[in-house]
């Protein structure tokens, strides 16, 4: 009935049948868990890339800053506090005092409604080369 040749060649295609039929079974399992894997991995790698940007832009911005006052300090500028410069140099310790009672002042005759004494205060400002600036933290005093 069959030859021996002929039962070793159905051997050999139920044994090639069968590896096709495991390595199918293999590639549709496991293949797609490791790219899975890999793609995970690769967007992790990326989000810590993009945090360690952040934290090397903070550093960075910090230098750049450092080495701004350094070049402002050889050149003789930036030596003082950018609150201190916008008001300008003072006559006295005493001129400061008595603009920010004078705002102190502004502030109360605006609370009571009397705008006419608030418009003096800033006249006197205005007379003394101040220019007063109505912020949501509240009024502040800089020169002209």
């Amino acid at each position: 009935m069959f030859e021996f040749d002929q039962y070793l060649g159905f051997l050999l295609f139920l044994t090639i049948l069968t590896i096709g039929f495991w390595l199918m079974f293999f590639l549709v399992g496991f293949v797609p868990y490791w790219i899975g894997g890999a793609l995970m991995e690769l967007y992790k790698e990326k989000k810590a890339e993009k945090e360690a940007q952040k934290a090397e832009g903070a550093q960075s911005k910090a230098l750049a800053k450092a080495r701004l006052l350094a070049a402002g300090e050889l050149l003789g500028l930036l030596q003082c506090e950018s609150q201190v410069w916008f008001q300008g140099e003072l006559q006295s310790d005493t001129e400061a005092a008595r603009f920010d009672a004078l705002i102190a002042e502004r502030q109360a005759a605006r609370m009571a409604k009397n705008y006419g004494r608030s418009d003096e205060i800033r006249k006197e400002f205005a007379d003394a080369g101040v220019v007063i600036e109505d912020t949501a933290a509240g009024a502040r005093w800089r020169r002209i």
